[in-house]
């Protein structure tokens, strides 16, 4: 009998992403976008991932599943909330990768994957309880002695504009759990709510669901036309591993 497994992401309850809005997504690559130094950390972080099955946790329209098939991946599960978002995913087909939309269950069994990575999701979280809770969930899934590399913004974003999105929020008095804003840039721009969590917010959670954290970077830029991201690094790439 296959396992089911209550899965308990609660991440934005009241945004829910149009097509244009998920298709925007889509449009944004990782080269030459705000996005390519935290993935170019990721990769060096994440190092071989040759025959692991992989889980990507908040896939959303596809782009970080297909970046962790190109480093290597055997195997990529992208594991996604948002219907619209996981229709787009799914429109480029790619060998190796596959997509499920999680509601009230995830279906992996514990100790199925070998490697787990979600970029840009845990600051959709209303909580420190429901991040806490997802990243248990992930270290459920993962074999022991597994590593975790997530992407997360950095608290200092807050008050800059990148070349792909924009945070106009006055970073001034904000705290844990503060609503914030992040104007998405493209053809059809868009903005999101998102949630304000500190460095000390993301290390608890982790640690609290069983991680030990590893390595913690700020990526800028080495090269190329950027706007504020010279000035403060838009992300930060934590490294972690299952006990």
């Amino acid at each position: 009998m296959e396992l089911k497994y209550y899965f308990f992401l609660t991440m934005r309850e009241s945004f829910e992403y149009k097509p244009e809005n998920a298709k925007t997504y889509r449009a944004l690559e990782i080269e030459g976008t705000t996005f390519e130094m935290s993935f170019t950390e990721t990769k060096r972080m994440a190092g071989s991932l040759s025959g692991k099955t992989v889980l990507d946790f908040g896939s959303g329209a596809g782009r970080s599943a297909r970046f962790l098939k190109e480093i290597g991946a055997e195997r990529v599960i992208g594991a996604e909330h948002n219907a619209t978002m996981t229709d787009q995913a799914k429109a480029e087909k790619v060998d190796g990768i596959e997509y499920c939309l999680i509601d009230k269950q995830f279906p992996l069994s514990d100790a199925s994957v070998d490697f787990a990575f979600a970029s840009q999701v845990f600051m959709e979280m209303k909580s420190p309880e429901d991040m806490q809770r997802s990243m248990s969930e992930i270290s459920r899934v993962l074999k022991s002695d597994s590593e975790f590399i997530l992407i997360v913004t950095n608290p200092e974003a807050y008050g800059h504009d990148f070349k792909s999105y924009q945070y106009p929020d006055d970073p001034q008095n904000l705290k844990s759990g503060d609503l914030v804003h992040c104007i998405i840039k493209g053809e059809k721009p868009f903005s999101i709510t998102d949630y304000y969590w500190t460095e000390d917010d993301y290390k608890t959670a982790l640690e609290a669901s069983g991680f030990v954290i590893e390595e913690m970077t700020y990526p800028l830029p080495k090269s190329g036309e950027w706007l504020d991201e010279t000035k403060v690094a838009p992300d930060i790439v934590i490294k972690a591993r299952k006990k």
